[in-house]
Parts: C-alpha cells; sequence; structure tokens
C-alpha cells in the first residue's frame, strides 16, 4: 500500500457566520432572526461550534470589567452591551448551543450513503465482518438482546449494500444468511425476515446483485426501526472499518461521520436517555474519536483506527 499524503478532515467554511458573528452571538447583540440563523449552524458545523465553546468558556472564567465585554481578538465590534446582560445572553445561548449540539440526537446515518465511498474497490466486500462463534446469550435481558440484534443488522446492511454493488453474489448470500440468522426468534420482524429470504432466493436463482440495492435500502431503513441508535452504530463501526482498511478517506470526510461520533460520545457520557454505548468498546469510540479530532488524518491512524473498529465487532458482534 502506497503512503499517502496528510488528507484534511474538517468540513469546509463556505456558510460559516464570520468571527464577529460569533462574537456578537456570543454577547447576545445580534437580532432575533441573526441569532436564530447563527444557531441554527452551530447545530451542525463541528468547527464553528468548536470556536463557539471556546469563546464562551473564555466569557464565562473572565470578569470583564462594568460597562465592558471581552473582545473577540482581530475583529471590529458592534457597540457594546452591559456586562451583566452579555454574561446572561452567554448563559442563554449556551444551554441552547449546548442542547442542539450535544443532547439533540445523533444525525440518521443512511445505508447507502455511508457505503457509497466502498463502491468501486475490488474485492473489499469479500472483507466483511465474520462474527466469531461463541456461547451465552439466551438468559439475556429482552432489550439488550434487541440491541444486539440491532447492532448485528447494522453491520450487515453495510456488508450487504457493498457485496450488491460489487456484484459479489457469494458474499452477498453469506451476508443474508448473517441477517436471517440476527432476526431468527425475534418477535414481529416475520415481514422482514421473509423480504430479506426472499432476496436470498432471488440472488441464489441467478438475479444480478446490482438490481437489489434499491430493495436493500428500503428493508435496512426497516430494520433500523429495531434500535435506530444501536443500528446506526453497527452501520458506522463497520462502514468505518472497510474504509480504514482500504485507506479511504471518503468515509472520515462524511459530514454525518465525525458528527454522529461526537453526539453519541457525549450523550453516552451525560446518561441521557437510551444513549448508552455498550460497555465493552467505548474505549475505542474514544480512540476512535481523539484521531478523528486532528486536523489531517496520516496514513498510520487509518490502521490504528482499523484495529479499534475490530475490537469494537469482537466485543460486540458474537453469536
Amino acid at each position: 500500500m502506497p503512503e499517502l499524503a496528510p488528507i484534511e478532515t474538517r468540513p469546509p467554511q463556505g456558510s460559516c457566520p464570520s468571527a464577529e458573528d460569533l462574537a456578537c452571538y456570543v454577547d447576545g447583540a445580534l437580532s432575533p432572526e441573526e441569532a436564530a440563523r447563527v444557531t441554527a449552524h452551530l447545530a451542525s458545523c463541528e468547527s464553528c461550534f468548536e470556536v463557539y465553546s471556546e469563546v464562551l468558556q473564555f466569557q464565562l472564567e473572565s470578569e470583564p470589567p462594568a460597562g465592558k465585554v471581552v473582545p473577540f481578538p482581530g475583529e471590529k465590534r458592534r457597540p457594546a452591551v452591559p456586562w451583566w446582560s452579555s454574561l446572561a445572553a452567554v448563559l442563554v445561548v449556551g444551554l441552547v448551543g449546548v442542547y442542539f449540539y450535544l443532547l439533540a440526537p445523533p444525525p440518521t446515518l443512511v445505508t447507502a450513503k455511508l457505503a457509497s465511498p466502498l463502491q468501486g474497490r475490488a474485492g473489499l466486500a469479500k472483507d466483511r465482518w465474520r462474527p466469531a462463534t461463541r456461547g451465552g446469550g439466551e438468559g439475556e435481558e429482552k432489550d439488550r438482546r434487541l440491541r444486539e440484534v440491532a447492532f448485528r443488522l447494522g453491520v450487515q446492511a453495510v456488508n450487504l449494500r457493498a457485496s450488491l454493488l460489487a456484484g459479489d453474489r457469494e458474499t452477498a448470500v453469506d451476508v443474508l444468511a448473517y441477517i436471517l440468522g440476527a432476526l431468527q426468534g425475534q418477535l414481529f420482524v416475520q415481514d422482514l425476515e421473509k423480504s430479506f429470504g426472499d432476496m436470498q432466493s432471488a440472488l441464489l436463482q441467478g438475479k444480478p446483485p446490482a438490481e437489489l440495492a434499491a430493495e436493500a435500502d428500503r428493508l435496512s431503513q426497516d430494520a433500523r426501526e429495531l434500535d435506530p441508535l444501536y443500528f446506526d452504530l453497527g452501520q458506522w463501526v463497520e462502514a468505518g472499518r472497510l474504509a480504514a482498511i482500504s485507506h479511504d478517506p471518503a468515509f472520515f470526510r462524511l459530514p454525518e461521520t465525525r458528527s454522529f461520533l461526537r453526539h453519541v460520545l457525549w450523550r453516552d457520557r451525560l446518561g441521557i436517555g437510551d444513549s448508552k454505548l455498550p460497555q465493552k468498546g467505548r474505549r475505542e469510540f474514544d480512540a476512535i474519536g481523539k484521531i478523528l479530532d486532528q486536523s489531517q488524518l496520516k496514513p498510520g491512524d487509518f490502521d490504528e483506527m482499523r484495529d479499534h473498529f475490530k475490537n469494537i465487532l469482537d466485543d460486540n458482534y458474537h453469536e
């Protein structure tokens, strides 16, 4: 594998608010319409949210003189407002920003988009995840079992689409066998079982794999309803593992990739709702997050992430 040049992973800055606008947003000096626009932008732009968080933290830790606000470096300022009013505005917009960025649910992951960077890479579909055989599992709690099933289905949804678009009939049939095995014995999944079974039969009867990609996408969305978070975790982990194996930066450049990980890590730490990550693998998610927080990805980062992704699957996908 040839060495790759460092890869920039930060999103483009096209429609980002100016430094002056961010400063005035922190000071509460924007009109309601402008503030709403900046709030919406911070909910989706990690780079601006990081700048905003740093300024917010600096404001809260500082004690500006009466009648003044802390200046934003290198920018002309709009008329200052009383410091106590500014501080109150900081607290309000801070809570709003934290809600939108950290407490809001992670972005929905679409199988077709996650797997699209993998398309056209010969042999990659054959490197699908093959779960190790282990004992146990029958005494698990119902909700935990459902999460495991959703995670497995997410993993195999990525493998199914990659193998179908690669025209790899044998791999697609094997992946469908894994999916049917995961669904076996679950309640209220008879329609899913039948649809995936029909797809497997169609492949065995000679239907071109690529012609079933759209149906696979539809079934993936239906399967996601079992547990959206854990299904998306499975998709994210497997798509990331395959991208790391191929040293392909396209997956890691998707806006959803970094945003999804950051959301689930924060929600896990804060214990929000049913957002807890699998106990086995939390350190791996943290390690991947630290790599992706770098401004550039180097060739060795792909190999390190590959190992982290594999460890997550070793710990959380067993039979």
